[in-house]
């Protein structure tokens, strides 16, 4: 008989399965529905416990906790005695022997016999013994795949092909090289400072692996040359020149009869190998205009008008803001685009006295450009004498009588320069010597004027008239007047007169206009007039022995004395 549960063997008579448990019924079979009870053991496995009608109770015991039902946990012990009637479920007593049990009754049919399991350790056994032979063979599968597939990529069997170093090399034999590999190649210029003519850079690098037949650029390097942008637009000189790799420039704006922004020239000249650092001029064009020269000498100037293309034409002007010889002012202002060629007048702050009556501009200026001014107004040395440290001259109109010696109706018949300038030296000298032009600076200097009887009275009105000529005017505090004697008429073997004197700054200065009378006839009226400074005069007149207490300490008087003195007439 089997176990439809589990299939094992069991006796004819087993009431239980010794191996699962399971109650074997028989069939027809009365059933009483309270003869039996469930159980369930530990592990959940189900059986019955058989109440035979006689009312005995055969029990089956399992050494091991049942769970009842109804929730009760209870552990069957060993009968105490053989009365106990303790039954083995494996048909064994207690001492290992077979007993008799009683079938339980049938009760309905036997439920559906369960498959057989398997032993669970058979199958845990068997694994273990062929899992470590199955790692083993993945292992060294493994290993062997890792090793043929670097083996076969270090050969470049797969994965693409080791590009060739071909930098340094010349163009010719870097392409070979690369062809040769199976490769394309495309060429460019890189502009170097060394290293023209061969490979300076390449991409991909080399060493890098790629597909046969992938395109390697590589950059052959070049000398930096000037290119000729001579006729372009500025704009398209700068973008040629980035493209040679010349980025430092420097640019020069010269007029020029050319599109204005045309490059007119370039330094260094287009061809001329430099580097990255060196600075490429450009010339550019622009429309001829006049240059700022205010504040240059007169030669710088005329120099930069000419660089500009365009003519200067100087003259002189009297100016108290601008240094004497430089430039005041150009007409047309700087800025004016001009025809190429065309003149600018050009005004500078004379270096000359402003004519011959301007007595400050004689001393001031640089002697050897009173000598030129001297010069150019019509006046020679007439005469001329060192004496120790100081000298004295005499300039008068020379015989061609185009002298530039007239002003408001007077006229300059000489100048004279001397320490104590009260009258004109004189004396004959056949080649008198220029000690202007030799750098002889003068510590004063005078003129003497004629002019109509209306234009030189004796009055105040004719006093004002030669110190406007002269650019003279006085101080309140330091003018003194004179009035000689019979100045309202003329009187026999005297002279009639009147004189100013006065301070300017640092000079002195005076004014005398007189008339000569011999016989009761008129011999017409003369003025003179001088500077000098304050201190040079004071030496002058001691060393002659001219004492100002001797006239009433007015200057105005002592200069009427020495001018007339000095002209013969007092």
């Amino acid at each position: 008989m089997k176990c439809p549960r589990c299939g094992a063997e069991l006796h004819d008579d087993s009431a239980f399965c010794h191996r699962c448990g399971q109650v074997i019924s028989r069939p027809g079979e009365g059933e009483d529905p309270d003869s039996t009870r469930a159980v369930r053991y530990s592990e959940d496995r189900p059986t019955e416990v058989a109440r035979p009608a006689s009312g005995e109770e055969t029990r089956v015991a399992r050494r091991r906790e049942e769970t009842v039902l109804a929730g009760e946990t209870t552990l069957l012990e060993a009968p105490e005695s053989e009365d106990a009637g303790y039954a083995d479920d494996r048909g064994l007593d207690g001492d290992g022997l077979d007993v008799e049990v009683s079938p339980p009754p049938y009760r309905g049919e036997a439920p559906a016999p369960a498959p057989a399991p398997e032993d669970p350790e058979d199958g845990v056994e068997k694994r273990r013994s062929k899992a470590p032979y199955l790692f083993a063979a993945i292992a060294a599968f493994v290993v062997v795949a890792v090793v043929v597939a670097f083996v076969s990529w270090r050969l470049e069997l797969w994965g693409g092909v080791s590009v060739p170093d071909v930098m340094g090399m010349g163009e010719a034999e870097a392409t070979a090289t690369l062809t040769e590999a199976g490769f394309e190649v495309e060429v460019s210029s890189v502009v170097v400072d060394e290293g023209a003519g061969t490979v300076v850079s390449m991409q991909p690098q080399a060493g890098r692996r790629i597909a046969l037949g992938r395109t390697v650029e590589i950059g052959v390097g070049i000398s930096r040359l000037v290119p000729d942008v001579e006729g372009l637009s500025l704009n398209e000189a700068r973008e040629k020149l980035a493209a040679a790799g010349i980025e430092h420039l420097r640019l020069e704006y010269q007029n020029a009869s050319e599109a204005k922004g045309t490059i007119i020239a370039v330094s260094p000249v287009a061809g001329t190998k430099v580097a990255a650092e060196d600075v490429v001029t450009l010339v550019v064009a622009q429309p001829y205009t006049v240059p700022d020269v205010v504040g240059l000498s007169a030669d710088a100037a005329l120099a930069a008008l000419e660089r500009a293309g365009l003519a200067g034409d100087v003259s002189y002007v009297p100016s108290e803001d601008v240094e004497a010889g430089r430039v005041v002012s150009t007409d047309p202002i700087a800025g004016t685009e001009l025809r190429e060629g065309e003149a600018v007048q050009v005004s500078v702050s004379s270096p000359y006295p402003k004519d011959v009556f301007d007595l400050q501009g004689l001393l001031s200026f640089e002697p050897k450009d009173v000598s030129t001014f001297l010069q150019d107004a019509g006046f020679s040395v007439s005469f001329a004498k060192e004496t120790g440290a100081t000298f004295s001259m005499a300039w008068t109109p020379g015989f061609e009588g185009k002298a530039e010696n007239e002003v408001d109706g007077l006229t300059a018949d000489a100048v004279g320069f001397s320490a104590l300038p009260f009258s004109i030296p004189s004396g004959f000298q056949l080649f008198p010597r220029d000690l202007l032009a030799d750098g002889h600076v003068p510590l004063g200097a005078c003129v003497e004027i004629s002019g109509s009887a209306s234009s030189l009275e004796l009055t105040q009105d004719a006093i004002t008239r030669v110190m406007n000529a002269c650019g003279l005017r006085s101080e309140a505090e330091a003018t003194t007047t004179a009035t000689g004697e019979g100045a309202d008429a003329a009187f026999e073997g005297g002279a009639a007169y009147v004189a100013k004197a006065s301070q300017m700054g640092e000079d002195t200065w005076y004014v005398v206009i007189w008339r000569e009378s011999r016989a009761g006839a008129s011999q017409g009226t003369r003025a003179m007039a001088g500077m000098t400074r304050a201190d040079d005069l004071s030496r002058a007149m001691a060393d002659a022995g001219v004492d100002l207490a001797d006239y009433g300490d007015s200057l105005a008087e002592a200069a009427a004395a020495l001018v007339l003195e000095g002209a013969g007439v007092a």
